[in-house]
């Protein structure tokens, strides 16, 4: 499902790429040269060919150890037969659908490889784009230390200013592109990990093939903190201008101050906002919590449900042809369209009442964008605000609603799945049996 998700994304990115491109190469003519480009160059190719060599490796070990196995199994009559046990038993959701076909079979061994080489590339186009943001930032930043190693030189803060607001820009305009992508890679090196753990486990007691397991967790886990880790340096990176400025020497610290009226205006019109928003969650912070708290219990039962009883049809009354519409899968069908309306609608109650949150943040970005003759101390008073408060509609004050609610919730509701699952509880038990 994820590699649909990728084909899909890049058929987009190649509709977007021309605007993309022509967007950096603006910044980039406003920006300073990354240091070393012919060297970075260099970097990036290295880490496409060990990639992507790995994933090679690791897909060169899958295929000998399935051609092993179905080796082993197969009966002995011929080439056809050892193919058709051979794809029946690696591909045997496409083909409980449609009739077993030998060119079928290639076609969705061809999809496979395409998917193992999709997923790999996927994490190094994540890479790629962040060590290039990161690389942009450590330009910067070594500028700036030199700057600041210049005793007695007059820095002009107003560009320096600038130029930390236009490589903030970019990295914007790039997650904003990659976000989605981004989210469904990291889910699927999470899946593909506790997968991999999930049968080593299982089967510790086998000596069958770990050779092949071992090296694919190996790899899976290296990609995944590789892709974590260079995301995680880009941040650290952006952050270090602020150790820089911490020691500054003080003669060359300035703050430019201009009538603070506009800014003190603007700014008691953000208080009056967020009062607003304060007086209307101490009237629906209730109806916010009984609303969450219910959707959280009917998709935990609605989904033990569906787990522990399956999706299977109802049995008939009669004793003849069954004449039902749906034979007998009225119930199911029921059931699969309430819980996914009810995750539906949870999700989108969410996602809207997070916008409150997300949306107060926003004018930081417009003050960070402010000329040095227009800064004041109201505008410094007003990004401490910004920054220091917590505006978002809550449920009674024990959670707030922000867009990572989601996942908390999500998390919640599989271990809660996973433990009452462990223990074998059945919800259409009977209650002496639960205890």
């Amino acid at each position: 499902m994820t590699a649909y998700f990728f084909s899909i994304f890049f058929l987009k990115v190649s509709t977007t790429w021309p605007k993309v491109v022509k967007d950096i190469q603006k910044y980039e003519r406003l920006l300073k040269p990354i240091n070393g480009p012919q060297n970075f160059i260099k970097l990036i190719h290295k880490c496409m060919v060990i990639l992507i060599a790995s994933a090679a490796i690791e897909h060169a070990l899958y295929l000998t150890f399935i051609v092993l196995v179905t080796y082993r199994n197969a009966p002995r009559n011929g080439t056809e037969v050892w193919l058709q046990h051979y794809f029946t038993n690696n591909f045997k959701e496409q083909f409980y659908y449609i009739p077993y076909n030998t060119v079928m079979g290639f076609g969705f061994q061809f999809a496979l490889l395409q998917q193992t080489f999709l997923i790999s590339y996927i994490d190094f186009f994540i890479a790629a784009h962040a060590l290039y943001l990161a690389q942009h930032f450590r330009t910067f930043n070594n500028n700036l230390r030199q700057k600041q190693n210049r005793r007695g030189s007059k820095i002009h803060w107003a560009h320096i200013q600038m130029q930390y607001t236009r490589l903030c820009d970019l990295t914007k305009k790039m997650d904003n592109f990659l976000n989605p992508v981004i989210f469904a890679s990291l889910l699927e090196n999470l899946l593909q990990n506790c997968n991999v753990i999930f049968i080593i486990l299982r089967d510790a007691d086998r000596e069958f093939y770990t050779e092949f397991r071992y090296y694919s967790l190996l790899f899976l886990m290296s990609k995944s903190i590789l892709t974590i880790g260079v995301l995680g340096w880009l941040h650290n990176l952006s952050r270090e201008p602020l150790q820089a400025l911490y020691e500054l020497d003080s003669r060359a610290y300035s703050i430019e101050t201009v009538p603070a009226n506009f800014w003190r205006n603007i700014r008691e019109e953000y208080n009056r906002a967020t009062n607003l928003v304060r007086r209307l969650d101490d009237v629906i912070g209730g109806i916010i919590f009984i609303s969450f708290a219910n959707n959280l219990f009917f998709i935990c039962l609605q989904l033990l449900n569906t787990l522990a009883d399956g999706i299977k049809a109802s049995p008939s009354c009669s004793l003849g042809a069954d004449e039902r519409p749906l034979k007998g899968y009225e119930q199911a069908v029921y059931f699969m369209y309430s819980f996914m309306f009810l995750v539906m609608r949870s999700l989108a109650v969410s996602l809207v009442a997070a916008k409150v949150y997300s949306t107060s943040k926003e004018p930081a970005f417009a003050l960070y964008e402010i000329p040095p003759a227009m800064y004041s101390i109201e505008v410094q008073r007003f990004l401490d605000q910004i920054h220091g408060e917590s505006v978002a509609l809550s449920g009674l004050r024990f959670f707030q609603i922000k867009r990572g609610l989601v996942l908390t919730i999500a998390g919640t509701i599989v271990t809660y799945e996973l433990v009452l699952l462990q223990f074998g509880i059945n919800p259409a038990a009977p209650k002496h049996k639960l205890y």
